[in-house]
């Protein structure tokens, strides 16, 4: 009888362990999923792939750019069209996926050169973007928000005004 049992616990254990490795295989491949398509929508951009777009952006999508204005699919879409942003070079960097069930969470940054209507469109933005498993599996993408990281010559100052002396000795109360 104590052998039954001890083959049944180390059967579960054996089977709690390969369960948990075909979660943790699901979340590897997941991450693996959402890096690529991050990579790919990047891509997608610098080469002004609307049909691209169109798959990985959902309809709701809304963006948050460096300046606070904010875009939709539509907007990226007409963007993507006109060719008016032309992006010479990226780099994708410091990315990470957090999967919070059929919610993905990806942080990142981005260094890139180009052009955005003829202006110079070169800089480092770190961004956030939020991605959602539709039913047939497939991700997309429901928000982004980047934020221009300041060189070290534009970033502020912090100025820390001198120490007002204490006054020592007797005060008088004025108040009243």
């Amino acid at each position: 009888m104590r052998m039954a049992i001890r083959i049944r616990v180390v059967a579960s254990a054996l089977f709690a362990c390969a369960a948990l490795a075909s979660l943790s295989s699901a979340a590897d491949a997941d991450v693996l999923t959402l890096l690529k398509l991050e990579q790919d929508w990047a891509e997608a951009v610098a080469k002004h792939d609307a049909a691209f777009i169109e798959r990985v952006e959902a309809d709701a999508y809304v963006y948050t750019d460096a300046a606070g204005n904010v875009a939709h699919k539509a907007d990226d879409l007409a963007t993507a069209r006109a060719g008016d942003v032309k992006i010479d070079a990226f780099k994708l960097s410091a990315m990470k996926v957090q999967v919070h069930g059929d919610t993905a969470v990806i942080t990142g940054e981005t260094t890139l050169t180009g052009t955005d209507h003829g202006g110079a469109l070169n800089g480092t933005f770190r961004w956030t973007d939020v991605f959602v498993r539709r039913a047939d599996g497939s991700w997309q993408a429901v928000a982004s928000q980047a934020t221009a990281v300041a060189k070290p010559e534009d970033a502020p100052v912090l100025v820390v005004p001198a120490e007002t002396p204490v006054p020592t000795g007797n005060t008088t109360d004025t108040d009243g």
